[in-house]
């Protein structure tokens, strides 16, 4: 009787210790998926963030070449109406071709 009861204590207690190693290694193999899982959505949060950064700033700079295509197409065009202008002024100035009147020329016409 004795042995019979040690036995089933010694089972008892065989089964309590599988099923605690068994519980310590199910939440030990949880964890890992839980971190591996957090990882991998940082992760992918890290990339969206570096997507959305390295879009603005390509936006950024395709603006930034806009505006100065502008402003150099605005300044060749400004410099062009100016040129037509000075030539304006110059086919109306009646001048004749020698130093004095050159001078002359550059004082009135220009």
């Amino acid at each position: 009787m004795k042995n019979k009861n040690a036995k089933k204590l010694k089972n008892k207690n065989a089964k309590k210790l599988k099923n605690k190693n068994a519980k310590k290694l199910k939440n030990k193999n949880a964890k890992k998926l839980k971190n591996k899982n957090a990882k991998k959505l940082k992760n992918k949060n890290a990339k969206k963030l570096k997507n959305k950064n390295a879009k603005k700033l390509k936006n950024k700079s395709a603006k930034k070449l806009k505006n100065k295509s502008a402003k150099k197409l605005k300044n060749k065009n400004e410099k062009k109406l100016k040129n037509k202008n000075k030539r304006k002024r110059m086919k109306n100035c009646n001048y004749k071709r020698n130093k004095r009147s050159k001078k002359m020329r550059s004082l009135k016409c220009l």
